[in-house]
């Protein structure tokens, strides 16, 4: 099954002309290929030669995988400057933001957390939801310049202080020196995202994993990537009056022309 579903994400990136994308999903799928066979050679049910080969062919991807995106480096461009407030999830007013749309979301009438929160998750993936509204898990001076990552299952105690969190995307800190969200470059994003964990969307349990993208230092910028191939920067800028929402703004990468 999941073999299947990998042919069809290429195959969908092929017919879009995303070379990045197309390198990316058969880079994942030589690393599954390389884990199972590492589990199998640990029990001696496949040779040293089929894990040095599945080993090989990871190398090959990840070199694929540079060259595509040094090539789509060189033409790419930013798109226009998108600001939206994400408010708190128990609000009542719009939690749920589409990145590539700027459209933002309530929940529709008969989704419940604790009758079904998987639903709801399915529900912001069909939806393409990337960024969400929920509180703040505290972080200290000292992880500060480092991604909380966390599983939700059920929604959490409204607390004073909201957070916006990514879903089902990864994201890292850019650490250049003097980087700011007006000349922060694509070709930073992409290096930033070399350097961020590959991590699946969901836990063990079933739950996703969310990505804080707040932190003390609320100016920090975040260069992220959706799991549909979809890159850019997103910087929290201020919080509402009454402490419910989250203004963010950010900044998508598009190919320029040749």
């Amino acid at each position: 099954m999941e073999a299947d579903q990998e042919k069809v994400e290429t195959l969908k990136a092929e017919l879009d002309g995303d070379d990045v994308r197309v390198a990316q999903v058969k880079l994942a799928a030589a690393q599954h290929a390389l884990q199972r066979v590492s589990d199998l050679a640990g029990q001696k049910v496949v040779s040293a030669s089929e894990a040095e080969a599945a080993q090989a062919e990871v190398q090959m991807r990840e070199a694929e995988l540079k060259a595509a995106q040094a090539t789509q480096n060189r033409h790419a461009v930013f798109g226009p400057v998108i600001e939206r407030t994400i408010y708190d999830c128990k609000s009542g007013k719009d939690w749920l933001l589409n990145l590539a749309t700027g459209e933002t979301f309530l929940l529709p009438a008969g989704l419940d957390w604790d009758r079904n929160a998987a639903a709801i998750w399915q529900w912001a993936h069909q939806h393409g939801v990337h960024v969400t509204g929920f509180p703040m898990v505290n972080q200290n001076e000292k992880t500060d310049r480092v991604i909380v990552i966390q599983t939700q299952e059920h929604q959490p105690p409204v607390v004073s202080q909201p957070a916006v969190y990514g879903f089902e995307m990864k994201a890292a800190i850019p650490l250049d020196a003097n980087t700011a969200f007006e000349n922060l470059t694509p070709l930073q994003i992409s290096n930033a995202l070399q350097g961020a964990p590959a991590r699946r969307n969901y836990g063990p349990d079933g739950n996703p994993w969310l990505l804080q993208l707040t932190g003390a230092d609320l100016q920090n910028l975040f260069a992220f990537q959706t799991d549909d191939g979809q890159s850019g920067v997103l910087q929290v800028i201020g919080v509402t009056g009454n402490l419910r929402g989250v203004k963010i703004r950010y900044k998508l990468v598009q190919m320029g022309k040749n």
